[in-house]
């Protein structure tokens, strides 16, 4: 996977979590599972990963319009 392969990824899950607030149907468990789930996939598949920078970007797309 390249980095655009990433950040797409992080920006799909930092959208739905700002249209979820949005339309005020946050369900906190259930993305934050299905985030920590597909983090666990991406460092299976490249050691290398960065889970923070991952995260950060996730909430940097869940923040922005």
């Amino acid at each position: 996977m390249t980095k655009k392969d990433y950040e797409l990824i992080a920006k799909s899950i930092g959208w739905t979590i700002e249209d979820s607030k949005r339309r005020l149907a946050f369900d906190t468990k259930a993305l934050d599972y299905y985030t920590e789930v597909i983090i666990e996939m991406l460092q299976a598949q490249n050691p290398k990963f960065d889970k923070g920078l991952f995260l950060t970007a996730v909430q940097f797309y869940s923040t922005t319009n």
